[in-house]
């Protein structure tokens, strides 16, 4: 069995944390409001994988298949922060509803990067 890169690990550790902010955010609302907590301390530690996958990509020669994708997730996951901030300092209830619709987007460019952070070398084809 081939050993994953730490950068591939990282990057298919943010996927599963955002899947994992859905379902608490759901629970936050019709279970448990206690629950937000957890779902802002994971959304505070997904700084860290994804941070890690962009720094890996920025300065590793492993990874430049990555840079683009890793920075846009950055990006998006800024805004994210900023959208869930600036909506409940303001009472915006829109900026609030982008914050979940800009978690859907974050979900996918992660599945992406995580698809692409994979191992690249292949075994031949036997044809």
């Amino acid at each position: 069995m081939q050993r994953l890169p730490f950068i591939t690990l990282l990057a298919w550790c943010a996927p599963g944390a955002i899947l994992a902010q859905f379902l608490l955010a759901g629970l936050s609302l019709f279970h448990d409001t206690q629950l937000w907590a957890a779902h802002t301390i994971l959304g505070s530690a997904l700084a860290l994988p994804i941070g890690g996958v962009a720094f890996k990509a920025l300065v590793s020669s492993y990874a430049p298949h990555l840079r683009s994708w890793a920075l846009v997730q950055v990006g998006i996951y800024v805004a994210q922060v900023v959208l869930i901030i600036v909506g409940q300092n303001t009472g915006s209830g829109v900026l609030q509803a982008l914050h979940v619709f800009n978690g859907g987007l974050l979900l996918m460019v992660s599945f992406v990067i995580a698809q692409k952070a994979g191992p690249t070398s292949k075994k031949p084809s036997s044809t």
